[in-house]
């Protein structure tokens, strides 16, 4: 039933996929002030919270990407329907729910809404259209999860080194980068 060659990419493509979102997210976090002053002007820092939590929430989404492409592959299109359609309706909940404390609030929101949907993605989704386990599903995610969190950690300080965004910006992707 479950074609191994289909759930050998499958596992490739998430390692793939992780191991190019998480860098950009990680990095995302880590200067988005620089990155907003650089973009958007001083006018916007009070953004810069939201986009780090958001940078975070993108993180996370990206790893249930290539979950649709699995469903079309394994004819899951019920249950891809049903998936998105409970999406439509929690996603607005979550915005309305956090629209009370602003931009930052529905930032959160999402955030949290999407760490609750993380194991059942796996289990409603994932499992049923590859019989990938739990640790294996999960487990090839945590080196570039490592990777990007070891590559944050030695950027912050970069990040904000300077008074100067340009300066900054550079010397995060530079530490970030090695």
């Amino acid at each position: 039933m479950f074609e191994p060659q289909l759930i050998k990419r499958f596992g490739f493509l998430i390692i793939l996929l992780c191991f190019i979102n998480f860098p950009i997210y990680a990095f995302l976090l880590v200067a988005a002030e620089p990155v907003v002053l650089i973009l958007l002007g001083n006018s916007w820092l009070e953004a810069v919270p939201a986009l780090q939590v958001l940078s975070l929430y993108f993180l996370v989404r990206s790893t249930g990407n290539p979950v649709g492409s699995l469903l079309m592959a394994t004819g899951g299109y019920r249950s891809s329907f049903f998936w998105n359609l409970t999406l439509f309706a929690l996603i607005p909940i979550a915005v309305w729910a956090g629209a009370h404390k602003g931009i930052l609030g529905i930032a959160w929101a999402l955030m949290i809404l999407q760490l609750f949907l993380i194991i059942p993605n796996w289990y409603f989704l994932v499992k049923p259209s590859s019989n990938v386990g739990f640790s294996e599903y999960f487990g090839v995610q945590i080196p570039a999860l490592i990777a990007a969190t070891a590559a944050t950690l030695s950027a912050w300080p970069a990040a904000h080194f300077t008074a100067h965004a340009w300066i900054n910006l550079v010397a995060a992707a530079t530490v970030g980068g090695l």
